[in-house]
């Protein structure tokens, strides 16, 4: 995709999606399969557009969910960051990896979202985290067949 606003449109509109997506209520035998949308999306734009996804944008993204999710504010921030700033450090070495490689990757971003998310806030529990992380690296899989391939055109 050549079109810098077509692309910078994609990537902010897939974010909002992202976001909706994370926030519509599901019933309680789905609610431990829920996807960590904008954790998955926010690690993919860093990922394949660090020059426009930086960790000041996923940061961003992690204050709206925080606003929405009615946490305390910089609980996904902190998250958001600290998986973006993950993803490029090693961001030479994800490239080569096979996109299930890469979904191992975003599973274990997804662990350690649900991990802090333990620790600050007791009340979260760790219920579904091993179902969580297997949506996630499904959803990892999906974005990579939907999206990388926009982003070759």
């Amino acid at each position: 995709m050549r079109n810098k606003l077509a692309l910078g449109l994609m990537v902010v509109g897939s974010l909002i999606l992202a976001l909706l997506l994370e926030l519509i209520p599901l019933p309680s035998e789905l609610s431990a399969w829920r996807a960590p949308w904008l954790l998955v999306m926010v690690v993919f734009w860093v990922l394949y557009l660090p020059s426009m996804m930086g960790i000041g944008l996923a940061w961003s993204a992690g204050l709206f969910l925080d606003a929405a999710n009615s946490t305390p504010l910089g609980t996904h921030a902190l998250i958001f960051t600290l998986a973006s700033a993950l993803t490029l450090a090693t961001r030479r070495l994800l490239l080569t990896f096979s996109v299930f490689q890469q979904a191992v990757w975003v599973a274990v971003l997804s662990l350690m979202q649900y991990g802090i998310l333990s620790l600050l806030l007791p009340s979260a529990g760790l219920f579904g985290v091993v179902n969580t992380t297997i949506t996630a690296a499904l959803l990892w899989v999906l974005l990579h067949l939907v999206l990388y391939r926009r982003l070759q055109l």
